[in-house]
């Protein structure tokens, strides 16, 4: 009779204990569930709310790029060296958006120019829209210096102005010379150049 009620006693006991700690794990999960679910909700109301001053930085933003998207501008590539040029290529990006930080959003490199090689004393020239506000020029000489411009020559966002571009490169093949305007501004002027790798958009 005494082995069995103290088996009783064990087996209550036990029962008792599973009850409990069962009990403590829901009240766990119950707060760990309440305390993320609260702190998801502030992260996600503070991500999408933006202050007013936030809201209208990013609308004129928005409305400069649609300005200056309308705006035309010209790009003119000239030989005037003594050699046949070759692998021109004329690269831009152009804006595609704003973010919330009121910063203009870059898109990716594109090849604009079609014609890729000029003989002595030819010219070509390309219309490009206005939001297009970094470039790059890269071009190489037949049996001559290899690649003796190849790179990024503008990068500003804040240039809304339509400038546009100018590039002329001469000389002789293996003493060249080139000379890049935007607008009035002078952003490369070299002689006598050295070669360079091909510089391609990443």
């Amino acid at each position: 009779m005494k082995n069995t009620n103290k088996g009783k006693k064990i087996l209550t006991g036990i029962i008792a204990g599973v009850m409990m700690m069962t009990t403590a794990s829901a009240i766990a999960a119950s707060a760990d569930n309440t305390d993320t679910n609260d702190i998801s909700s502030i992260s996600v109301s503070r991500r999408v709310e933006m202050s007013p001053l936030a809201k209208r930085l990013r609308e004129q933003k928005i409305n400069e790029h649609e300005r200056i998207a309308g705006i035309e501008k010209t790009v003119t590539i000239r030989n005037n060296g003594f050699y046949h040029a070759k692998n021109i290529k004329f690269y831009g990006r152009r804006i595609i958006g704003v973010d919330d930080n009121a910063e203009y959003i870059y898109g990716n490199w594109e090849q604009i120019n079609e014609t890729e090689s000029l003989h002595a004393g030819g010219a070509v020239a390309c219309k490009i829209e206005g939001h297009y506000a970094e470039y790059a020029f890269s071009y190489d000489i037949t049996w001559g210096t290899d690649f003796p411009y190849s790179g990024v020559f503008w990068s500003d966002l804040n240039d809304t102005n339509g400038s546009d571009i100018s590039i002329s490169f001469g000389g002789t093949c293996r003493m060249a010379e080139i000379n890049i305007y935007v607008g009035d501004k002078t952003v490369v002027s070299e002689s006598n150049c050295s070669a360079h790798s091909e510089w391609k958009p990443q």
